[in-house]
């Protein structure tokens, strides 16, 4: 069964819970699902191609226009 943490916005406790169970509530209010954590991979040649917008290169195998 997956869970899912929360944290009050008021006093900052965090609490786990079942992802189908109820938000549970906390200083009066309920309480938020914790934001993911930022991705930090680091930079490296296979995630640099991802933004290449530029198409291949001429392999020479298509005549040239005149």
């Amino acid at each position: 069964m997956k869970e899912t943490t929360y944290v009050c916005p008021a006093c900052g406790a965090k609490a786990s819970a079942p992802t189908s169970a109820s938000v549970p509530t906390c200083c009066g209010s309920a309480m938020t699902p914790e934001p993911l954590p930022v991705c930090t991979v680091p930079v490296s040649a296979e995630s640099a191609r991802t933004g290449d917008e530029d198409g291949p290169c001429a392999d020479g195998a298509t005549p040239r226009k005149s």
